[in-house]
């Protein structure tokens, strides 16, 4: 449906991220691993997860997505700052 829900962090109720996989007529689930996690926000392959699975979420959860972030400094904040009189 175009609409996806954000990683959120273990802190404070319903945290963990479900797939639901479709095959032939059977369905199963199961969570995202860390480094999918990490992958959905934009991190690089060689990014380092933290070790345990909550420090993982907390690290990608609730966050502002890597492209997200890029994009915002290149087109809004980078103008702002020459227009200030930055560099």
């Amino acid at each position: 449906d175009d609409v996806a829900g954000c990683l959120r962090t273990p802190e404070g109720g319903s945290s963990r991220q479900v797939l639901v996989i479709r095959k032939r007529q059977r369905l199963r689930s199961r969570l995202l691993t860390t480094r999918e996690t990490a992958r959905l926000m934009g991190a690089p392959e060689r990014y380092k997860v933290p070790g345990s699975y909550n420090d993982a979420y907390k690290a990608m959860g609730d966050a502002v997505a890597v492209p997200v972030a890029r994009w915002l400094a290149r087109k809004l904040l980078l103008p702002l700052a020459i227009a200030a009189g930055g560099q």
